[in-house]
């Protein structure tokens, strides 16, 4: 099934179905949430990472850290990661131009394969279902999908104590101030 084949047959049933770096999402009409769920196993099970699909990504992802220069909150939203979290702790991480070029197709190939296993995952049915209904299409859809060791890290979670920071940033362009308390 082509990706485009796959995008027809979700806007057929008017449903959504996303993913991302740490899982994915689907949603539908009851009528339709098992074509849909089987369109969601498919992309979580069988993802293809065509190489046009993640240049367009990626342009889109330089497109959006173009705009967040000018925006006062992704300007806040960036200092206060930097400063609540600890150098080394992945919240901490601004994601930059540079950073995001440094990524390849075989970067995101990679990181599936060693993060996306059921062991380290859950499924989550709301809705018009019942438990049994739900254990079953989850056998059936997600059954084949085998577990393997993966490697969890651990971060130190805890909020640096008793320093004060006020961060200022000099925006000579901007129309109008934001004030941030995190």
């Amino acid at each position: 099934l082509t990706k485009s084949a796959w995008d027809s047959k979700v806007d057929f049933y008017g449903a959504t179905v996303l993913t991302s770096p740490i899982g994915g999402y689907a949603s539908s009409l009851s009528k339709h949430f098992e074509s849909v769920l089987e369109l969601f196993s498919d992309a979580i099970l069988h993802p293809s990472f065509p190489q046009s699909e993640f240049e367009s990504i990626l342009k889109q992802y330089l497109s959006n850290i173009a705009a967040q220069k000018e925006e006062a909150d992704a300007i806040a939203g960036n200092i206060s990661k930097v400063l609540t979290f600890s150098i080394g702790h992945p919240y901490s991480e601004v994601v930059t131009e540079r950073s995001l070029m440094s990524l390849t197709l075989e970067d995101c190939m990679n990181y599936y394969s060693q993060n996306f296993m059921p062991n380290s995952a859950y499924l989550i049915f709301e809705g018009d279902i019942n438990i049994a209904e739900a254990t079953k299409l989850s056998e059936q859809y997600f059954g084949s999908w085998t577990s393997k060791p993966f490697k969890k890290q651990n971060f130190d979670n805890s909020f640096p104590e008793g320093r004060n920071a006020i961060s200022i940033v000099n925006k000579s362009s901007a129309v109008q101030s934001l004030i941030a308390f995190t």
